[in-house]
């Protein structure tokens, strides 16, 4: 009797584990793994990879040529597009795509992906676990839009946060379609820092980084609207 019993529940867990693996399993050409995690909640401007798993195969006949990252949350009436990137049709699509997170707090979002073919028809696509996106700890108060600083003379960056265990803040800067340029690396969070203005430029924006003792991003913000950068 006692074996019979030992035999029924190893049957039993055997199924639980096969049955739960296969829940996990992708079933779909392609799957959103994250986000969508248990309680995934993302940081404001941090960059969170958004990651697809494979499952069975696509007829051989069937020729992929790009895949469509959007997100939708509570309230929204249409996707946002995040990209449209390219595919190879052989070795299929990338698994990861590092998304900077809105600034914008947001509830109950679910993340879509689609493939595409040369002509633009869905072939394949998912839309993965609910998750949000956090408030945010962090606020710039000045440059946040519509200033004129001068070239060559001093202006105070200043930020409001009453986040802990800042060990760093990290300012950056970028001008019309170029990438961030860092400004400097600060010790702790003191909330402002006197910056020397650069050259003249147009659509600027200032971003500021709170980091932990070990580098991880504790809270980001940029400037809501840009400023320009005139000469003296």
């Amino acid at each position: 009797m006692y074996r019979k019993f030992g035999l029924l529940v190893l049957v039993l867990v055997f199924m639980f584990l096969f049955t739960g693996l296969a829940y996990a399993a992708c079933l779909k050409y392609v799957c959103v793994k994250e986000p969508g995690g248990v309680n995934d909640s993302l940081n404001p401007g941090s960059v969170s990879n958004i990651e697809l798993t494979s499952g069975p195969a696509l007829p051989t006949n069937v020729k992929i040529s790009k895949e469509k990252l959007e997100y939708k949350c509570s309230g929204d009436t249409d996707w946002t597009l995040i990209t449209i990137r390219s595919c190879n049709p052989v070795s299929g699509c990338p698994s990861i795509y590092p998304w900077e997170v809105p600034f914008t707090p947001k509830d109950d979002c679910n993340m879509k992906v689609t493939i595409l073919d040369a002509n633009g028809v869905k072939l394949a696509g998912d839309q993965g676990g609910l998750f949000s996106i956090g408030e945010v700890s962090l606020k710039i108060m000045q440059p946040n839009g519509g200033e004129e600083l001068m070239s060559g003379q001093q202006y105070t960056v200043v930020w409001n946060s009453g986040m802990k265990d800042v060990v760093r803040s990290v300012l950056s800067y970028k001008c019309d379609d170029m990438l961030w340029t860092k400004i400097v690396s600060l010790p702790g969070n003191p909330l402002f820092y006197k910056w020397d203005v650069p050259a003249p430029a147009d659509n600027c924006k200032v971003k500021v980084i709170l980091k932990d003792s070990s580098g991880t991003i504790l809270a980001t913000d940029q400037s809501d609207g840009s400023f320009e950068i005139i000469a003296p």
